[in-house]
């Protein structure tokens, strides 16, 4: 387990978004596979993109020409590839393919209007189901007679909704004129003919792929009405209305629906319909494809907790995009974009599934500025996602090319246009560690939260992550389909127990639901009903309830993250501080172990230390993540962190670009506003003498923008990307060798014109530790 651990197999890989956006060569394509594999990116996900000239037509020879050649240099370096099966996206059109080939597919809902407002569409399906009069304080619907006068009455208008795709060629993007139909995906025949159209097609292209170098196919966030619909319109068809129907909806209660706000209980009933046949008509049958044909399913609903619709992923997924979730501000434990990690790897836990993916870091740039994304920040997300059980990185995106506007669509690129790339195999061995880790794996915890199709609570579970209390979403559909087995005082889902069930005080539970629960409790089940705050009391008793084995005690422990997990029969504690300062730990075991393990995947690392009384200190840099291991026999003592001490050296510094000659950011010189990349500085000492070559020392660089790389004597000995800027240095080296640091910020100052702070930007420091 260790070797693999150090040594992950190829297929914990990230998969990227591979954005093909410009004109396609046969050599550059070869070059950038190969630059990935030679990074430790052994697989992508080849996704066309908006910037392809227009003779390369989605799903054309021409196109499957460059798609073969890519496929099969994959296989030549045994690599492998997940489709995408749109050109752009959302998902569900084929680039506008199955509404030209039959214009009754559109995309379809339903509306309510004045008469007075009424638009006759010029082309395209419109109906009338309904005309009616509206009593606005009593909410009351009558339907209208023919006396009635036309400025009192509504109609109820089922219509296409003219909603639309991204396409992958300018003119086809949002509002544009040739911006490609969206696609009706409530009904079966216009699935099967986008199955048709852009499955079977990749199928009849590259069968022999199928099942060894492809592997998969990659849906992205299918939009039941298309993009740009209007707001006012709910989806519709005549499948669905036959559900209304069964769900007690009348015409008037459709119509009454439509005028209601967009978080009524009427409308939630509503939309949770039209998402189960979604899920019936749509992921299914193109899940079923996927089973025939020997490759799996995998990509992402469209809201960040439509936990429901994962039912029929073979990997589960969701995405992590626009900042919506990010360390400033509480976003990483508030909000609703805050459930969305937990949101397919709970999916994946309760369906028996080893594997969950997320794709990740689109748009993610701080304060709107897409390319002032920095590997601190990829290195965030990555933890943030891997310490709530995602186990499969798609990183969004590695560009084709960042010409022109190209570099702009969704920015920024995380892979190799970027000024990382050298050191880009640090990350990819990091994520493979992690994903090996928390693949197969089994995390353990007492505690579920109950949960809706479409719904994950948020309100109140930050008390939870604060406190190092692991929880999983339960979905309610579970508790009376039969998927989940109350044995006594536990509820018995695949290989999860839960004996504590959390219900948000909003939640209406079913007479079914509640006579399921009234024997889970009455066997000694606990459930607590909570709002968007737990007494103390309450959280003392989920903490006494957690089956960690492990509690963490010390200052700002509200940073720190924690998963137990079994892997292989052992058990693991995975910590990660979500802050960036460092924080002391005190780790107390539970069961008494005289030593433990530190398994840190970013290092490549497993070191021992003793405990004493089962008690130990622990230092987690900021954004940091480990593995903790409880083990036997002697370790390095670890029971106290040993601080450095000053030196009266003081370091100095000198530039090799002219135009740097001291601290402070380069971007206030005349000439440097918008400069982005590197800067090399000299490092050289005062006063030599006090130098020992037989100490070590700690060369704190204090603050840098964005990550720095030490060179002695020319060599390459370490690149720090987040602080602290700190590199252990030796005696002899100080004395006796060149010190240089290649400081590189980001792309922001050239691509964005942010002028932000790069360089060396305050007094560096040596300390003799």
């Amino acid at each position: 387990m260790k070797v693999q651990f150090l040594n992950p197999e190829r297929q914990y890989t990230a998969y990227p978004f591979w954005f093909w956006n410009d004109a396609l060569d046969e050599g550059e394509i070869i070059r950038q596979i190969n630059e990935m594999n030679h990074k430790g990116i052994h697989g992508f996900v080849l996704h066309s993109r908006i910037g392809l000239p227009e003779d390369i037509a989605y799903l054309s020879d021409k196109f499957f020409y460059f798609v073969k050649i890519a496929v099969a240099e994959a296989k030549r370096l045994d690599m492998t590839v997940i489709l995408y099966d749109e050109g752009m996206y959302p998902s569900g059109s084929a680039n506008g393919q199955v509404v030209r080939k039959n214009p009754e597919f559109a995309s379809k809902g339903i509306y309510s209007v004045k008469a007075d407002d009424f638009i006759e569409l010029k082309n395209g399906f419109q109906q009338i189901l309904f005309k009616f009069t509206f009593n606005s304080s009593e909410k009351k619907i009558v339907q209208a007679d023919s006396q009635e006068p036309l400025e009192n009455v509504y109609y109820l208008v089922h219509e296409d909704s003219k909603g639309t795709i991204r396409g992958i060629h300018y003119g086809e993007d949002d509002g544009e004129e040739n911006a490609p139909l969206s696609v009706d995906l409530l009904n079966r025949d216009a699935v099967n003919s986008f199955i048709e159209l852009t499955h079977q097609r990749y199928y009849e292209e590259l069968s022999d792929y199928f099942g060894s170098t492809i592997i998969g196919f990659f849906t992205d966030e299918p939009d039941i009405l298309g993009r740009n619909a209007p707001k006012k319109m709910l989806p519709f068809n005549e499948s669905l209305f036959e559900l209304l129907k069964e769900g007690g909806f009348s015409l008037e209660e459709i119509a009454l629906t439509t005028l209601e706000s967009h978080t009524s209980l009427r409308r939630q009933k509503y939309r949770k319909i039209a998402k189960n046949l979604l899920s019936e008509h749509y992921y299914k049958p193109i899940s079923s494809w996927c089973d025939r044909h020997g490759i799996f399913l995998t990509g992402h609903p469209e809201n960040s907790d439509d936990i429901g619709l994962q039912e029929h992923f073979h990997i589960p997924g969701q995405d992590t995009v626009w900042r919506w979730v990010a360390p400033e501000n509480d976003l990483n434990i508030n909000g609703p974009h805050s459930t969305l990690a937990k949101c397919s790897s709970d999916a994946a836990r309760h369906m028996g599934i080893g594997r969950n993916a997320n794709e990740v870091f689109g748009c993610c740039g701080k304060a709107g500025i897409q390319w002032s994304f920095s590997p601190k920040d990829m290195k965030w997300y990555l933890n943030w996602l891997f310490i709530r059980g995602v186990n499969l990185i798609i990183p969004h995106a590695f560009f084709y090319s960042i010409k022109g506007k190209r570099r702009d669509e969704r920015a920024p690129d995380v892979g190799m246009h970027n000024l990382w790339w050298e050191h880009y195999d640090l990350f990819t061995t990091f994520i493979k560690r992690c994903s090996y880790m928390l693949s197969s794996s089994v995390n353990q915890t007492n505690i579920a939260v109950l949960a809706e199709s479409d719904f994950l609570p948020h309100e109140g579970i930050d008390q939870l992550y604060e406190q190092q209390i692991e929880f999983n979403y339960l979905l309610d559909d579970y508790l009376f389909n039969g998927k989940v087995k109350v044995d006594g005082c536990h509820l018995l889902i695949e290989q999860q127990s839960y004996n504590t069930l959390l219900i948000p005080k909003s939640y209406g539970q079913t007479q079914k639901v509640q006579e399921l629960l009234q024997s889970f409790e009455e066997a000694g089940g606990k459930i607590i009903i909570f709002d968007d705050f737990f007494e103390e009391a309450i959280l003392d008793s989920l903490k006494n309830n957690h089956v960690s084995g492990l509690k963490i005690v010390g200052q700002a422990v509200e940073n720190i993250r924690m998963s137990t997990i079994t892997k292989d029969q052992k058990k693991f504690y995975a910590l990660s501080n979500e802050g960036f300062e460092v924080i002391d730990l005190e780790l107390v075991f539970i069961n008494p172990t005289n030593s433990f393990e530190v398994w840190d995947p970013l290092k490549g690392t497993i070191e021992a230390y003793q405990t004493k009384d089962s008690t130990s200190a622990l230092r987690l840099k900021g954004n940091e993540f480990v593995f903790i291991s409880e083990t036997e026999g002697k370790g390095n003592p670890y029971f106290e962190i040993a601080e450095a001490t000053t030196t009266i050296v003081q370091p100095y510094v000198k530039s090799s670009d002219q135009l740097v000659s001291d601290f402070g950011s380069w971007t206030i010189i005349e000439g440097m506003e918008t400069y982005s990349g590197s800067v090399t500085y000299t490092i050289d000492f005062l006063n030599k003498d006090k130098l020992k070559q037989d100490k070590d020392y700690l060369l704190d660089l204090d603050e840098v923008r964005e990550f720095v790389t030490l060179y002695i004597n020319g060599e390459e000995r370490d690149t720090l990307f987040w602080a602290p800027y700190q590199f252990v240095v030796k005696g002899d080296d100080l004395i006796d060798s060149e010190i240089q640091l290649k400081v590189t910020n980001t792309l922001a100052n050239r691509y964005d014109g942010a002028k932000l702070d790069s360089g060396l930007l305050d007094q560096i420091h040596l300390f003799e530790i």
